[in-house]
């Protein structure tokens, strides 16, 4: 095969140096040939003819230099002697490609290698040049010399490099964010801090890459609903991408949903505008303050409990004050009493009035059936009149009494036929416990609790077929139960769990609803489920899409307390005044109390006192409160315990608290600062569970 080649090679050459004898002699009119041959030997470009078999037909003066050999030498080789021998069977691929009239516009990439054994990068073109029938005769090889643009593009590469060790190197979290608010590069400290790989970041949302727990509050994910409006971090992005503003320092929180923990987190950030590709794109520094934002909370903590203390030094002059306004609360109480009562009185006499001449017009007229409408009418308006009285003073009544829960549930249901949907459109299915027990409490707080209850349910039936509501009752040894359920759209699970927190909702506000479409303020559950709490109780939830929702209210059945049963509770921290302010609270609650100031003395009481409670601080001077625990899970290990403290994530901790949480019934954390309702709350849950 080179032997046959090297002489068509020779054979060409000679014919070549006798064209052009032949061409010198003839007149000054440039052939076809002459003009072929001018472009083919002036052109800057190496160019190359080539049989289809990839024989080296004819080659100009350019890549003669390029390949380093004479011209007569070169013609006699073939492409697998002159390419990179990793690109041969690209190229070979391509010649076949364009004989069978396919043609590829991308430049093949591949090394030349000259005579010296150097190597030149090259692009290469092919076009397939045809004969005068058609038939693929040759192919014309455009081969462009791209030794500096590699070398350029090398030093790039190399920029590039040091401007990513940079990039890495910078200590705050920095992003880089396109148009649609997707990250498209992230430092090292960037997926240090959110545990990520660069994969899993790529082509993410900020939200997203950050874990924001408001993002899955919308279907359509981060930067949709109205947490990402109000979030800094995205409003910030955003303004530098429409309007090319940097903006420096702006101090933002998202909450960051880690398992089944949300726990805050507090950023500073800057927003800088870039040019990239001709594109906008923001680069975005995050500089995590969290611990700075915890730091400046234990400050505010601290001023707090000083402020307390204060307010309990003049706690002594603001009694006097406030029984005098109680006093006159009271009277204004009473008179409001007295109104409804003469209220009901009014309407009553009237009423009696219009029933009794229409039963003396019955006597003489028994064959007017309209007056025993009228004596009906006059019925149901008495019974209104006595429901609204009742709830009126039930609802304002401000000390606790042993309640029936059937009671309850009647009046509210009676109160709310005077919702029309309720009354004509609900089929209303009411099955109540004849034998059951009462419950001690506020009738405010069921009633306020079972009336959010029911009006969800209603809402969620709103543009149900089957408008089905029922109402059940029951009890156990312990426990009486309230089952609401309805035949609504109900709850999709992956937002079960945010029904009871407060202003989450996912209803439309009174502004955004459509005509008589339900609206909502995310506080319905949120009440109830605090109010259930205060007793010990709580709401359990079981709901399927488009099938319905059943809300079951659990609360203990327990007697009023008597005269001198009280509980014992013992309290451990190491801050006085704190101390002071529970015990207070706590001989409110009618607790026989005692109080500790270190793990030590604790114990010492706890031997002599046997209390039903502990409530202790975790961090402490001398014995901490899980080493001093530790200790009476041995003597009492169902002893009931509520830890207090502002270091409940604290890792020296974590260990402990953890294997305590495997029995809820027996210890619970409350996180400082708390409020006195939420201690109250808490104590009163860890005494009947």
């Amino acid at each position: 095969m080179k032997k046959n080649t090297s002489i068509v090679g020779k054979a060409r050459a000679v014919s070549k140096e006798s064209e052009l004898q032949q061409t010198s002699a003839q007149e000054p009119i440039l052939t076809f040939t002459q003009r072929y041959q001018a472009f083919f030997d002036s052109t800057t470009d190496a160019v190359g003819v080539f049989s289809l078999e990839g024989e080296i037909l004819d080659a100009n003066p350019q890549l003669l230099k390029l390949s380093g050999y004479p011209y007569s030498t070169l013609v006699s080789k073939h492409l697998d002697e002159l390419f990179d021998e990793k690109k041969i069977s690209t190229i070979r691929e391509r010649f076949k490609l364009l004989e069978r009239g396919r043609t590829r516009k991308a430049p093949i990439e591949c090394d030349l290698v000259s005579a010296s054994d150097k190597r030149c990068p090259l692009e290469i073109s092919l076009s397939l040049l045809k004969n005068q029938y058609g038939h693929p005769k040759t192919i014309l090889a455009m081969m462009r010399d791209v030794r500096q643009r590699k070398e350029v593009e090398g030093r790039l590469l190399e920029r590039a490099e040091e401007l990513q060790k940079v990039f890495d190197m910078v200590p705050t979290i920095l992003l880089v964010v396109d148009e649609r608010k997707r990250v498209r590069r992230i430092n090292r400290s960037g997926l240090e801090a959110f545990g990520k790989k660069t994969m899993e970041v790529v082509g993410e949302k900020v939200g997203d890459v950050m874990e924001c727990a408001h993002r899955l509050s919308s279907v359509k994910g981060c930067g949709f609903g109205s947490p990402c409006s109000d979030c800094a971090i995205y409003r910030n992005i955003e303004t530098c991408l429409r309007a090319g503003e940097t903006i420096q320092n702006v101090e933002a929180s998202i909450v960051r949903m880690e398992g089944k923990q949300a726990d805050p987190s507090f950023y500073k950030i800057s927003v800088s505008p870039l040019e990239e590709k001709k594109k906008q794109r923001a680069v975005v520094s995050l500089d995590d303050i969290t611990e700075q934002k915890k730091s400046e909370l234990e400050l505010l903590n601290l001023t707090n409990s000083i402020t307390r203390a204060n307010m309990e030094l003049k706690k002594t002059l603001e009694d006097l004050a406030r029984s005098q306004s109680q006093l006159l609360e009271s009277q204004k109480l009473e008179q409001i009493g007295l109104l409804a009562s003469g209220l009901a009185h009014n309407l009553k006499t009237p009423l009696g009035g219009i029933k009794g001449y229409a039963q003396l017009l019955k006597m003489d007229h028994e064959e007017f059936e309209e007056l025993d409408m009228i004596i009906s009418e006059v019925d149901v308006l008495e019974s209104i009149i006595n429901n609204l009285t009742l709830k009126s003073r039930k609802d304002h009544q401000k000390k606790e009494e042993i309640l029936n829960l059937n009671t309850v549930l009647t009046i509210e249901l009676e109160f709310l036929a005077a919702n029309m949907f309720f009354k004509h459109q609900v089929t209303k299915e009411i099955d109540l416990d004849e034998h059951l027990p009462p419950v001690y409490g506020l009738y405010a707080h069921f009633s306020q609790a079972v009336t959010n209850i029911i009006q969800n349910a209603l809402d969620a039936m709103y543009d149900s077929e089957d408008k089905r509501l029922h109402v059940h009752t029951r009890h156990d040894e312990k426990y009486v139960y309230i089952e609401i359920s309805d035949t609504g759209s109900g709850i999709p699970e992956e937002i079960r769990e945010k029904v009871f927190e407060v202003f989450f909702t996912t209803k439309p506000t009174s502004l955004e609803r459509k005509g008589s479409e339900p609206f909502g303020t995310g506080l319905g559950l949120a009440s109830a489920n605090y109010f259930i709490r205060q007793y010990g109780g709580k709401i359990d939830i079981q709901s399927e899409v488009g099938e319905g929702t059943i809300v079951t209210i659990r609360v203990p059945h327990t007697e009023p307390k008597k005269d001198g049963a009280m509980q014992r509770i013992l309290l451990v921290d190491d801050s006085n005044t704190l101390l002071d302010i529970l015990v207070q609270v706590c001989e409110e609650m009618d607790l026989e109390v005692y109080a500790a100031m270190d793990g030590e003395k604790a114990l010492e009481l706890y031997q002599k006192r046997n209390p039903d409670l502990i409530v202790t601080d975790l961090c402490m001077p001398g014995l901490t409160g899980p080493e001093m625990m530790s200790r009476i899970r041995e003597w009492n290990p169902k002893q009931r315990v509520v830890y207090i403290s502002g270091y409940a994530d604290n890792p020296d901790f974590r260990e402990w608290l953890e294997r305590e949480a495997r029995t809820p019934t027996l210890s619970t954390v409350l996180k400082k600062p708390f409020s006195l309702d939420n201690f109250r709350a808490v104590v009163r849950q860890m005494s009947v569970d």
